[in-house]
């Protein structure tokens, strides 16, 4: 087993889901009864288990390294990995629980080429891995500075929730910066706290289901659009190609991994990098945002699963309806209960 944080190759130090790869692969090594175990009980259940203490350590340095992740990386208000160790740990043990079996990799020594081309395609080969490594080390390390700042908010929080002016820490992530000002120097507070945080509460779960333009002019935002009509048909952009047939699971935050079934169409607003162990269960993904560039389509190919992104209202899709996925020419066709699905591809 070992995953070597420290004195394996550099670029490890940045591939968190390479390293869940290999947690996994060690999870898989234990005994068919500590892997239920494991499987059943929580983190802190895990840590009192006696025999598995290199495990132990190993998952435990994946969270201390990696436990700065969160549903974004350009949101230090989303809780960190860190704070949530049994989804981690849930993630290490499913990994990979919807692989297909009979996907064919063709390797390297199988492709009929001149000895120019194989020169060629190595060298590229190279460059385009160097790069993928500058480029999970940046995103790594911005990410980590990024969410420094949580811990400085939070303790902000916990002072304001003593002295009475919000109820909860994690209330001051509902406020403006500059309302924090007058906070910090004990002035006289335009309106109290606690319902400024309360009516901005009441706004996000308003704005939940909003469909949000393509394109906004101006500093003014739009008026919110919340359309209550069935969905039969979506259109979005095809990025990873392919058919596919299934229920729909619509996940909000990598901390409802656990409602993702193996198979399921995996709906979401976007992705970010702490998102990629969803793709391992899903069927295929529907993205309300994004790009052929974007995270999930990205991802979406190296899993070799249907993907259209930048879908229009995807997140008012009912849980478990079923859904068509076409990730050629980018429709989304849901079978509203009582119509008679297309055939399953």
């Amino acid at each position: 087993m070992g995953i070597r944080l420290v004195d394996g190759p550099p670029y490890e130090l940045y591939y968190r889901v390479l390293l869940l790869a290999k947690l996994n692969q060690g999870f898989l090594q234990l005994n068919p009864s500590m892997q239920q175990q494991i499987r059943s009980g929580s983190y802190a259940e895990f840590q009192e288990l006696a025999g598995v203490e290199l495990f132990k350590n190993e998952v435990d340095a994946y969270i201390d390294h990696f436990g700065h992740l969160s549903d974004s990386g350009n949101d230090f208000s989303s809780k960190p990995w860190r704070d949530n160790p049994d989804l981690v740990l849930q993630m290490i043990t499913e990994y990979g629980a919807g692989k297909k079996e009979n996907n064919y990799l063709l390797q390297w020594e199988d492709l009929e080429l001149s000895r120019t081309d194989r020169w060629e395609l190595n060298w590229l080969y190279g460059r385009a891995r160097q790069y993928r490594y500058y480029r999970e080390a940046v995103s790594f390390l911005y990410t980590y500075g990024y969410g420094l700042f949580r811990a400085c908010f939070l303790r902000l929080g916990e002072s304001f929730a003593d002295r009475g002016l919000i109820d909860e820490p994690e209330d001051i992530f509902y406020l403006y910066f500059e309302e924090l000002e007058p906070m910090v120097n004990e002035r006289d507070l335009a309106a109290p706290q606690q319902e400024i945080v309360a009516a901005r509460m009441q706004e996000m779960v308003a704005s939940r289901d909003a469909l949000l333009p393509d394109i906004i002019y101006g500093d003014q935002a739009p008026p919110l659009e919340v359309s209550s009509a069935s969905v039969e048909r979506l259109a979005g952009i095809a990025t990873s190609p392919g058919y596919y047939q299934g229920p729909v699971r619509v996940i909000y935050s990598v901390s409802e991994f656990e409602q993702l079934q193996q198979g399921d169409v995996l709906v979401i607003p976007y992705s970010d990098v702490s998102w990629t162990p969803l793709f391992s269960k899903a069927g295929a993904v529907i993205a309300e945002s994004g790009g052929i560039l974007s995270h999930s389509s990205i991802v979406a190919r190296e899993y070799q699963i249907p993907a259209v992104v930048s879908v229009p209202g995807a997140m008012r899709l009912q849980e478990g309806m079923l859904v068509t996925v076409d990730g050629y020419g980018g429709e989304i066709i849901a079978h509203v209960e009582g119509e008679p699905p297309g055939p399953v591809i």
